[in-house]
Parts: C-alpha cells; sequence; structure tokens
C-alpha cells in the first residue's frame, strides 16, 4: 500500500457501542493511507458520572455522543450527514472483538470500491444471509440518499440489518466480506429473521421525493436542543401531549441531569466533548418514530395548546410551521446585505414568511429534505435552510402561528446575553446565506427583490447553482 494519501477523499468513522465506557483502542493514532480521516464519531452509553463526564471533556478526539435513545445503532448511520466526506465507514463496535478494523482493512476497502462501485466492504456477514457484521464502508452519498430519499425510519430492528436490506434490494450493491485482515467478530448476539436476512421481500420502505405518506396516528416528536439557558424545566411542563421527546445537549455548559432524572420518558442526546449547536438539532430529528415533529430553540416555551394549533396547521397542506417568522425584503448581491422584518401571526394574512425561527415543525419528510442540500455554512442559518430548503424543493411556504388564542400564546426568554443575535458576525453572515440561497432560485414572499446589483442574465447560473446545491451532484 503505497503511502500517498488522496487530498480530495474524505472518510467518516462512526462507530457506536451501548457501553458506557470507552475502549482503549480509540487513543490509538489513527493513520489512513489512502483518504484523510475528516471525522470520527463514538456514540456511547448515557451516563451522569462526573468522572466519566470529565475525561469526555478531556479528549479532542474522537467526539463523542452519548444517547439512552436507542441501542440499535441509527445515531451512527446519522452522525456521516452533518459533515461531507466521501466515504463513512459505520462500525458497530458491538458485534467485533476489537472496537474497530484495522487501518489496513480500511485502506483495501477504500480500494475495493473504487475498483468496483457496486461493492460494499463489510467486516463480515451473518451466516447465510447479505446482512453485514461488525461494519460497513460505503459512499457518503448513497448514505445520505438512503435518508433522505426513501421512507427509511427507526425501528427495533438493529439499523445494520435495516441498511443491509436497503442498500442490497433497492440499491442493488453487493457486500464484500474477503478483504484481509478479516475482522474478528464476536458470537452473533441476537437471531436475523430469515426472511429480512436472505430475500428481497416487501420491506414498506420505498423512495419518495417531497411526499413519503407516512401513516398520521397522531404521535409527537420534539426536539429540545440545549446550549447554555436554563429553561428545560418549563419547556417540558408544556409539552406534555408528545409521544417522544429528546433533550440534545451541546458540550459540558449547564447540567440538567435533575430536570431528566424528574422527566423519566424524556430521552437524551449529549456531545459531551464537543458543539454543534446549529445543524445537529435538525439531524437527530431523524431519530423521531413519530409523525409531527418540532425543534424547539431553548428560548421558547410553549403555551397550552401551541403545539396542537401548529399541529392543525401541518395538517392544512404542503408547509412548515412555528410560531414567529421572518420576511426578506431587500438582497444585495455584491456585499451579500440584506433586510427582513420580523412576522408574527396577529392574524390569519399575516401568518406567511419566508422562514421560521425559534421554532420549526412538520412532518418526517421537511426533516429528510433539509438534509438533501449543503449550507453555504454550518455556522449560521439552520432556520433558514430549514425553511427555504422544503420552499425550493417541495414548494412548502411557512406559516406562523396565529396569535389570536390565548392558550397558544408562548413565551419568548431570547434577549439574554447568549442569543447568537448579538453576535457581531451574526447578521452578515445570514445575508450571505440569504444570497446562497436566491441564487439558487428561491423566491421570497415579497416577489422579486433581486434587483439590487443581481446580475441580469442569471437563468444559466441558476439552474448550475441549483445542481451544486445538493450533495448528491
Amino acid at each position: 500500500m503505497n503511502d500517498y494519501i488522496d487530498s480530495s477523499c474524505l472518510l467518516t468513522i462512526s462507530a457506536f457501542s451501548s457501553n458506557v465506557s470507552l475502549p482503549h483502542q480509540l487513543f490509538d493514532p489513527i493513520d489512513a493511507h489512502v483518504c484523510s480521516i475528516g471525522n470520527f464519531y463514538w456514540v456511547a452509553g448515557m451516563t451522569y458520572e462526573r468522572s466519566v463526564l470529565e475525561h469526555d471533556r478531556e479528549l479532542s478526539w474522537p467526539f463523542i455522543v452519548r444517547t439512552n435513545v436507542e441501542r440499535e445503532g441509527y445515531l451512527s448511520f446519522l452522525l456521516p450527514l452533518l459533515q461531507n466526506s466521501t466515504y463513512s465507514l459505520i462500525v458497530d463496535s458491538q458485534q467485533l472483538q476489537h472496537a474497530m478494523p484495522s487501518i489496513d482493512w480500511i485502506d483495501k476497502a477504500v480500494m475495493e470500491i473504487r475498483n468496483n462501485p457496486f461493492s460494499i466492504p463489510v467486516c463480515g456477514l451473518h451466516k447465510d444471509s447479505f446482512v453485514a457484521r461488525g461494519c460497513m464502508l460505503i459512499r457518503s452519498t448513497d448514505l445520505r440518499k438512503a435518508w433522505t430519499r426513501t421512507t427509511v425510519r427507526r425501528t427495533q430492528t438493529p439499523a445494520m440489518v435495516v441498511f443491509s436490506h436497503l442498500f442490497h434490494c433497492m440499491f442493488n450493491y453487493s457486500f464484500v466480506d474477503s478483504i484481509m485482515p478479516q475482522p474478528k467478530a464476536k458470537k452473533e448476539q441476537y437471531k436475523l429473521n430469515s426472511v429480512i436476512a436472505t430475500k428481497c421481500k416487501e420491506s414498506g420502505i420505498q423512495f419518495f421525493e417531497c411526499f413519503a405518506g407516512y401513516h398520521n396516528d397522531g404521535s409527537i416528536g420534539v426536539i429540545l436542543p440545549q446550549f447554555k439557558r436554563m429553561w428545560l424545566d418549563q419547556q417540558l411542563e408544556a409539552l406534555s401531549a408528545s409521544s417522544e421527546i429528546i433533550v440534545l445537549q451541546d458540550a459540558q455548559h449547564q447540567d440538567y441531569q435533575s430536570i431528566l432524572r424528574k422527566w423519566k420518558r424524556v430521552r437524551h442526546i449529549w456531545t459531551t466533548n464537543w458543539d454543534s449547536p446549529f445543524f445537529l438539532r435538525f439531524l437527530v430529528t431523524l431519530e423521531l418514530t413519530t409523525y409531527y415533529i418540532h425543534n424547539i430553540d431553548d428560548d421558547i416555551v410553549f403555551g397550552n395548546t401551541t403545539l396542537q394549533t401548529l399541529n392543525s396547521m401541518i395538517d392544512t397542506g404542503n408547509t412548515t410551521v412555528g410560531v414567529m417568522g421572518r420576511r426578506v425584503i431587500r438582497s444585495d448581491y455584491l456585499e451579500g446585505y440584506y433586510s427582513q422584518i420580523g412576522v408574527r401571526g396577529k392574524d390569519e394574512s399575516s401568518t406567511l414568511g419566508d422562514f421560521l425561527c425559534n421554532s420549526y415543525g412538520g412532518t418526517m419528510e421537511t426533516m429528510k429534505v433539509f438534509w438533501r442540500y449543503r449550507p453555504y455554512t454550518q455556522n449560521n442559518g439552520e432556520d433558514i435552510h430549514f425553511s427555504l430548503s422544503n420552499l425550493l424543493e417541495c414548494g412548502r411556504r411557512v406559516r406562523i402561528l396565529p396569535y389570536d388564542r390565548q392558550s397558544d400564546h408562548f413565551t419568548d426568554h431570547g434577549s439574554d446575553k447568549v442569543a447568537t443575535c448579538n453576535t457581531r458576525n451574526h447578521y452578515p453572515l445570514r445575508g450571505k446565506i440569504i444570497r446562497s440561497w436566491l441564487i439558487k432560485g428561491v423566491r421570497f414572499w415579497k416577489g422579486n427583490i433581486t434587483n439590487e446589483s443581481y446580475p441580469e442574465s442569471i437563468a444559466e447560473f441558476y439552474k448550475n447553482y441549483v445542481r451544486d446545491g445538493y450533495y448528491e451532484s
């Protein structure tokens, strides 16, 4: 194997284990010879043991994600979507005698895909099946397509089983388990469904563009991202109608342990040694199994009926919904400046806007569409990205909560010292984000606002820019 690393090749490693402790092999250096390792995520069991958390905090590598949401491995299949890479290595460490396959195996697996584009290298296969054991290496665009353009979602079936079936039966890939040195597997820990393991029977998973046809069972899922504020208990009090709630905690800025002990049905995802305060919150929506999905800022406390009213708005048609929004009234092409006005739905005529802020509601389709598009940056603008990706892809206009019923009124604690809008670069950066969506072809509520230094002959440019905006391009 040559010691030459292709600078254009990036590898994301995403491994999982339900164990709280981290394996010692994680602290060995990982120096691949074919692709640079861009990101390394380790999904581990949840703990509130102070000594363990302090140890997590001291580590700069890998990025640790602790969770008690599920043990089937779906989060490790999701995390590579956060950043763009060439390949994604998903590792079920619980199936292997050693925590990770060797670097030699990883290098050879990458070369296998390059030589045979319709292959997926795996650490091993379950006996008499096409279901991967231990790990699989896949092109990141294929993993993204599986999540964002099919109806796949989390179930109680192990993720490695579900994605093996999906890639083999829907993408027509073959698995290669002959790469040496073959990682040593542990004794098989569960018995596979023989039909799923050996036959491409109807799984219920289908490709879709904008409407997936998920069954509306009335279930409600909520993501509550927490950074530095302390309104979590009040937020939870207002969300008693929710079927599933996930608290997403960034780094170790606050201690929410006593609140989470009080609300025993609430699940917790915690990035204990890193921050991802903007886009990760929209990725973990794909961990929910509900029909309605809401992502609520940590400064917003809903009223008694806010959630139900927002769900009724979702039922009215092709829309994304939230408690507040913005309308863009000016955008400059050369400098990227922009102007906006706030929208709060005081009456029916004022419930339409260009993008949502503070809360973001829809169905699973709206969350999947989000991850089809490359962002201008991941340091801001996830609210804009959610609203405008759905507008551009599926014609979904945002609607803002009407303000005419007392029980729908919510509390906004956003005017504090930790508010992102108080940072120096907040609005200049958002202006450039707005510009990036305009040149993709988005048409804002006001209509044509592109007359301030935007090129007149821009139609072809729009077409190319939209194509380049997809991760899959």
